[in-house]
């Protein structure tokens, strides 16, 4: 019997920016439509069920909630960028740069909590998965989403430094890829989890109390390593960052070397939802790029379907997987 391959895609859903990431004035919304009419056909051939993490200014946009509203087998969930709520709410910025990490406890907790009421107020029910906006997570973010009914996060990029200002450093070498539990002090579990699929092949192999001194700038460490034999980049399972074969290539390294002893594999796929509007992010800037996007998420669920058994749930689910093992 073939091993079980989850598929999680989740995609930041925001308003359009353009190539430099900057948000046009007025603000737009037309990535919204293209989720329905470029994305679906592909989810839907394969069985992919998405998870939408939508940012405040979605839930903002009428429009835009019900327009998706209409698109069936997809799941919703929240991402935070703090500039478009209160406290201290600042809507009309033509970038979003802060990070959570840079909030006191009570101002992230009155943000997000203020993200999950109107996140009910707009679908009725109140969202159980999230992502922080940059990937910017304070110490408190999960205890916070526990407090608040969150079950799943997903802000961790495996085998990356992420630097911000305010001179915070987000260090997340030795995480690893495998979902696992965050313990606060609320329950023995805490929150699941799930971070994105990034590998290094080499770095990979190092214990993680030696991963976690590493960097993604040069330090004097990753040097000697280097030296030694360890080379290889950080790889992200993420499309228009690489082509079919090389979201397969990374694929089949996740599933026989980071999930080798167990009865399935969880592949989590990220990207923003304005990377498939033409110039509406560094990334596709022609109807060609976009193919080419749409292309190699294709190849990659035809491959898995052919050669494992392919599977799907929303990023919230994920927590199903992992009180049965």
């Amino acid at each position: 019997m073939n091993k079980k391959v989850y598929v999680i895609v989740t995609i930041d859903t925001e308003c359009d920016k353009d190539s430099n990431w900057e948000i046009p004035q007025p603000m737009s919304f037309l990535n919204i439509e293209i989720q329905k009419t470029l994305l679906m056909p592909i989810f839907n051939k394969y069985k992919i069920i998405p998870t939408y993490l939508l940012s405040p200014e979605v839930l903002l946009d009428e429009s835009s909630v019900k327009l998706l509203k209409t698109i069936n087998e997809a799941s919703f969930g929240t991402h935070l960028h703090e500039e478009f709520l209160d406290p201290n709410a600042k809507k009309n910025v033509n970038r979003t740069s802060n990070i959570q990490a840079n909030l006191s406890y009570d101002i992230e907790y009155k943000k997000i909590k203020n993200l999950t009421d109107l996140f009910y107020e707009k679908f009725n029910f109140y969202p159980k998965s999230f992502r922080s906006g940059r990937f910017g997570s304070s110490s408190y973010t999960c205890q916070i989403l526990e407090e608040l009914g969150y079950i799943v996060d997903s802000s961790v990029t495996p085998y990356k430094t992420l630097y911000f200002q305010n001179n915070i450093k987000i260090n997340k070498w030795h995480v690893g890829i495998e979902p696992y539990f965050e313990k606060s002090n609320k329950n023995e579990k805490g929150i699941l989890q799930v971070p994105l699929t990034l590998i290094n092949r080499d770095f990979e192999k190092l214990p993680k109390f030696i991963l976690k001194h590493l960097e993604t700038k040069q330090t004097y460490l990753k040097r000697i390593f280097r030296k030694l034999g360890y080379i290889s980049k950080t790889e992200w399972l993420r499309p228009y960052r690489t082509n079919g074969d090389g979201l397969i290539n990374i694929a089949n390294h996740v599933i026989l070397n980071h999930f080798k002893t167990t009865d399935f594999a969880i592949l989590n796929i990220m990207f923003h939802s304005n990377e498939l509007l033409e110039k509406g992010s560094p990334y596709c800037q022609t109807k060609e790029e976009v193919k080419f996007f749409l292309d190699s998420l294709d190849e990659l669920f035809n491959y898995i379907s052919n050669n494992y058994d392919l599977c799907s749930t929303a990023l919230e689910d994920v927590l199903d997987l992992y009180y049965q093992k």
